[in-house]
């Protein structure tokens, strides 16, 4: 599985999730790198289809906005 997860034995769910680092607390899809966001299990909301799917739509909502 570490194949296609390109994770260390093929770990998957993102960074560990401790209070500091889950749900609000999560990292933010915006980076303080100008045009780097940031998707995926790591990212708020966190794991899962659903998580992933609207960190993907949130970043994509942000960028809009702050493409205009």
């Amino acid at each position: 599985f570490a194949r296609y997860t390109a994770r260390d034995r093929g770990v998957v769910g993102g960074i560990g999730q401790r209070v500091p680092t889950f749900g609000p607390f999560g990292f933010a899809n915006r980076t303080p790198i100008q045009g780097l966001w940031l998707v995926g299990d790591s990212t708020h909301p966190g794991e899962g289809t659903a998580g992933v799917s609207y960190s993907a739509l949130t970043a994509v909502r942000q960028i809009e906005v702050a493409t205009r």
